[in-house]
């Protein structure tokens, strides 16, 4: 990450950035606060999902039963109809 002081882009017209600017982090006086850019690190270093094992069934949304000891009888598929548009999206990924 690139720091600047926070006056360096204060008069600039309104724009869109690029890929490049989107790691310029800003500085006021002569101090850096760090505790945001050290948060947002440790956030995109931990795994999206977190799993006991590679071949864990994980737990069941609607009950939470374990799906590694045994399956429960809540049905399958998005609970909230806002998600069914996205329900076939897995099957079409291609890893």
């Amino acid at each position: 990450m690139i720091f600047r002081p926070a006056e360096a882009d204060s008069e600039a017209p309104e724009r869109s950035i690029t890929a490049p600017e989107t790691e310029i982090g800003y500085y006021q006086k002569d101090s850096l606060l760090l505790e945001d850019v050290l948060r947002e690190q440790v956030l995109l270093s931990l795994p999206v999902r977190t799993l006991c094992k590679a071949d864990c069934k994980g737990l069941c949304p609607r009950c939470g039963e374990n799906r590694n000891s045994q399956m429960c009888n809540c049905e399958e598929g998005p609970s909230d109809p806002r998600w069914e548009a996205l329900a076939g999206l897995r099957g079409r990924i291609k890893s």
